[in-house]
């Protein structure tokens, strides 16, 4: 009987010393900190939320304008690990403009969404940051070549992933959605294609990924309402994205 105690115990003892470790990593796997920063253009804010609730593994804290250039800083950087920009915003002070650019040179990464393509016309830094830009309207002294860019609503059509070896797509293959797309916008020559659409309404390129002094960005056309923010592989493109460009 002793013998057969002693065996237990120590069969138990071994099950201890392999959970333990398995624990202690899941312990260790702290939930991803994101800042989501909204403003300056109207969304569903009820299928939002939810969509962000439902996301595994992450943490989120949405910074609304006027009042969240005061957390794009790098100082209040160290509260979260990546930067989710689904605002519109043009105002920025010459502060601001230099705080938000430090913050993502020194490494904070950022995901970019949808319609803040379209922000900070007037800084042109901010297309760097992102890598790319919606024009509301055509600067002044540009080439007759340039023009405004458009938008369709509910446009349903396919994301084909254009390189099936970045981090972002893993587990994604082409897929259908209906989304808002945008047409006639700029992405910087230096950004790394991630997704393509044929359809014509749309611009060729509707993902990327690129670097910002120490950062890792990326832009994702997608994401205009409940359509978008249900669809399970818009939200394994977000969550992996959030986590690529955290350098988790």
């Amino acid at each position: 009987m002793k013998a057969m105690l002693a065996l237990a115990l120590a069969v138990c003892l071994c099950a201890a010393a392999l959970v333990a470790p398995a624990q202690a990593k899941m312990a260790s796997q702290k939930p991803l900190r994101v800042l989501v920063v909204t403003g300056g253009h109207d969304f569903e804010r009820e299928a939002f939320t939810a969509m962000w609730n439902g996301l595994d593994g992450v943490e989120w804290t949405e910074a609304k304008h006027p009042d969240a250039h005061k957390l794009l800083t790098p100082e209040a950087g160290k509260a979260y690990d990546v930067v989710a920009l689904y605002d519109m915003w043009s105002p920025i002070t010459p502060e601001a403009r230099a705080a938000f650019a430090e913050l993502v040179r020194k490494g904070k990464g950022v995901v970019a969404m949808h319609h803040c393509l379209a922000g900070y016309p007037d800084w042109l830094e901010y297309d760097k940051i992102i890598g790319g830009r919606y024009f509301e309207r055509v600067p002044a002294g540009a080439p007759p070549s340039l023009k405004a860019s458009t938008f369709a609503d509910a446009v349903p059509y396919r994301v084909h992933v254009a390189d099936r070896k970045h981090p972002i797509v893993r587990g994604i293959v082409d897929f259908d959605i209906t989304d808002e797309v945008y047409g006639s916008f700029r992405v910087e020559p230096d950004s790394r294609p991630l997704l393509a659409a044929t359809e014509p309404r749309s611009g060729p390129v509707i993902g990327w990924t690129r670097t910002y002094g120490k950062a890792r960005t990326c832009y994702l056309m997608l994401g205009h309402d409940h359509v978008a923010y249900g669809d399970p592989n818009f939200r394994k493109l977000l969550v992996q994205a959030l986590f690529w460009a955290a350098r988790r």
